[in-house]
């Protein structure tokens, strides 16, 4: 099995409570909702902020008729194969490191992206764009990006799939700036101010500006 990190080790994790579950006669799915924790176990005093593994449980079992299947290994048969359904939980940490990058707001209205990180084929060309384009207003096409040279601000590259929520954080905070220096220089409130298409801008001309 091939996967960054967690993935292997979890596999292990997970047949071992399939196991459990069968040696104590408890439901898989139930076995582990009884046995989740709304706490870091490494740290018990720390509450996840967000947790939701036993609604994803319970709505897969519903949505895969789980309560009707034959709970006993190596009863059903599809000609030669042996058919079952089994359940699984994995997570990956969300690892987030030290990620810079330029944006500049051209005079024609496009908008330049810089930032030495790269694109081996998973897309990074795409988020980037798609991130400065939400934050500015613009459309995705206006929006130029520009990886992999030494001399764009550092990012913290790829591996360990950290790459995606890293670069496109080193993005956003760089338009957060840029959205506070172009409201700055007009007069608004950056706090207060949004950025919108030409089209949005003309519905509300009085209550925005281009």
């Amino acid at each position: 099995m091939r996967a960054p990190g967690e993935a292997p080790g979890l596999m292990a994790l997970e047949i071992a409570i399939d196991e459990l579950a069968e040696k104590a006669g408890i439901d898989p799915v139930e076995f582990r909702i009884l046995n989740d924790t709304q706490v870091d176990p490494a740290d018990p005093t720390r509450r996840f902020s967000r947790r939701q593994l036993i609604e994803c449980l319970r709505t897969g079992a519903d949505k895969f008729g789980w309560k009707q299947r034959n709970a006993t290994p190596g009863q059903v048969r599809d000609g030669e194969w042996l058919v079952g359904h089994g359940v699984a939980a994995g997570f990956r940490n969300n690892l987030l490191e030290k990620s810079g990058a330029r944006v500049h707001l051209e005079q024609n209205g496009t908008v330049t992206v810089e930032t030495d990180m790269t694109d081996i084929g998973t897309g990074s060309y795409t988020i980037l764009a798609q991130t400065a384009a939400e934050m500015l207003g613009v459309p995705l096409e206006q929006v130029a990006v520009h990886l992999g040279d030494s001399s764009f601000p550092v990012s913290a590259g790829s591996g360990g799939q950290w790459g995606a929520n890293t670069s496109t954080s080193g993005v956003y905070a760089a338009c957060v700036k840029l959205r506070e220096m172009i409201a700055s220089a007009v007069g608004f409130d950056p706090e207060q101010s949004q950025f919108c298409r030409r089209q949005d801008y003309q519905r509300y001309p009085k209550r925005h500006a281009t």
